[in-house]
């Protein structure tokens, strides 16, 4: 039995595309107070403030895409994102998704190596999350920071690439900027969670056969994952799921070593990557956790609760679209 949690992914009318949370049941969280002010899982359930909570809201996601923090740039968007903040409080909503780094074009800030050496330019990244959070908080909702975006074209230029095939490179982001960035959030109650990167699906190397089935992706030939977005194989643009994997499961490591009681998720793109409920043969969980672990080693690098994100075709969705509320 499984909690959906339903976000819409407009403030005020028309779903046009939905996301579903599914909460696991990690026993680190059920050790928590009940009457915590940090959003936690208990059970099946999301509990806040010794209440369960029914995470409803937007992607903000943006004002400038990759550009809103950090750099000095928070201030020229500050009222964009709090005009963004009140419209779903306003909608009564409780919660937002707010996207970071995007492709790595303005932050996290990498040398001529490619290895991450700051947050940013001015070293304003994190005291602009701070207020972003502070704001929401006086608003009562809660706030999932995305840290990275898979659903684009990957170019050259992209920087963010190389922290998937370099662990060096994907090291120097978690000490550099990743670790300083929980420290310094952890204790501010609006943080619902990190989600690391949207829909990574958008680059991987689909219909790629391996011998573990975690890293085997013939499933998503043809489903519209990876060759969908990613121009062609051959290139280090199409990224092998196991080195997804790896990445997600070295970040959410990084997040629960220096908050234990941090949720962490990824945004998948569909079901068809996040559910073992039909049959191997038509959907694969590839986030489990034995399969984060297996790809990345890191025992503590395992997700606090599922997102799936599902669309319509033709004005429908499929049989096994997850849009279903169980109390």
């Amino acid at each position: 039995m499984y909690t959906y949690i339903f976000l819409a992914s407009t403030v005020l009318v028309c779903v046009v595309k939905a996301q579903i949370s599914i909460s696991k049941y990690p026993a680190a969280f059920q050790k928590q107070p009940l009457s915590s002010p940090f959003l936690k899982v208990v059970g099946e359930k999301f509990v806040k403030d010794g209440q369960t909570i029914f995470l409803a809201g937007s992607n903000v996601p943006w004002h400038m895409y990759g550009y809103d923090f950090g750099n000095g740039n928070y201030v020229g968007s500050k009222p964009h994102l709090m005009n963004y903040l009140d419209r779903v409080k306003n909608a009564g909503g409780n919660t937002v998704r707010m996207w970071l780094h995007m492709d790595g074009r303005a932050t996290p800030k990498f040398n001529n190596w490619g290895l991450v050496i700051d947050t940013d330019n001015t070293q304003r990244l994190i005291p602009d999350l701070i207020d972003f959070l502070n704001e929401a908080r006086t608003r009562n909702l809660l706030v999932f920071i995305v840290l990275w975006n898979g659903a684009a074209v990957p170019t050259t230029e992209t920087k963010y690439i190389n922290l998937f095939w370099d662990d060096t490179k994907l090291q120097s982001y978690i000490d550099k900027v990743l670790s300083p960035m929980v420290q310094s959030l952890k204790t501010i109650t609006s943080l619902g969670g990190w989600e690391i990167m949207n829909e990574p699906e958008g680059f991987v190397y689909e219909g790629k056969t391996h011998s573990s089935t975690c890293f085997d992706t013939n499933l998503l030939k043809n489903t519209g994952a990876g060759q969908f977005w990613t121009p062609s194989h051959g290139t280090k643009l199409w990224i092998p799921m196991q080195y997804l994997q790896k990445c997600i499961n070295w970040q959410t490591d990084a997040i629960h070593n220096e908050d234990p009681k941090a949720l962490v998720t990824v945004g998948a793109w569909s079901e068809l990557s996040l559910a073992n409920m039909f049959s191997d043969k038509y959907t694969k969980n590839y986030y489990s956790d034995c399969c984060l672990v297996q790809a990345g080693g890191r025992s503590n690098g395992k997700l606090d609760f599922y997102q799936v994100h599902t669309y319509t075709h033709n004005g429908k969705y499929n049989l096994m679209a997850p849009f279903k509320v169980l109390l």
